[in-house]
């Protein structure tokens, strides 16, 4: 008898630092953020999905405060970059089937900006967008 209950408070112990260590509010479903989010941000949600982004295009004033959701309805990761003039990454939001990761960042400089998913062949298959900036 003292054997069972020494097995299972070991197996209930053990239980219970699995999920301690698996816990906490950065895994799971919510989304994840690199920069703090401001209430004054202007906020838009993008739905993911094979291949295209939904809506595609975006339009910001410069300097504004932007927090950009990026969901993932499709079966695969899916990517929102937006790549400035110079072909480098602004802001980069990375989205695992079925989850949200959302960021904050200042738009740039007035112009035209290229928005794309970086996933082999996302791009090439037509998942681009377009980001004015007035």
């Amino acid at each position: 008898m003292l054997y069972r209950s020494t097995m299972a408070a070991a197996v209930l112990v053990t239980t219970l630092l699995a999920l301690a260590a698996c816990g906490g509010p950065s895994s799971g479903g919510a989304p994840t953020s690199a920069t703090s989010v401001s209430s004054g941000a202007k906020s838009i949600v993008v739905s993911a999905t094979e291949f295209k982004f939904d809506p595609p295009d975006q339009t910001f004033k410069a300097g504004e405060k932007v927090k950009i959701s990026l969901t993932n309805k499709g079966a695969v990761i899916h990517t929102w970059i937006l790549l400035g003039a110079d072909g480098k990454e602004i802001i980069k939001l990375k989205a695992d089937p079925g989850k949200t990761d959302a960021k904050e960042f200042t738009a740039p400089a007035a112009g035209s900006y290229q928005i794309v998913c970086d996933e082999a062949g996302h791009k090439e298959s037509g998942m681009v967008g377009k980001a004015t900036v007035q």
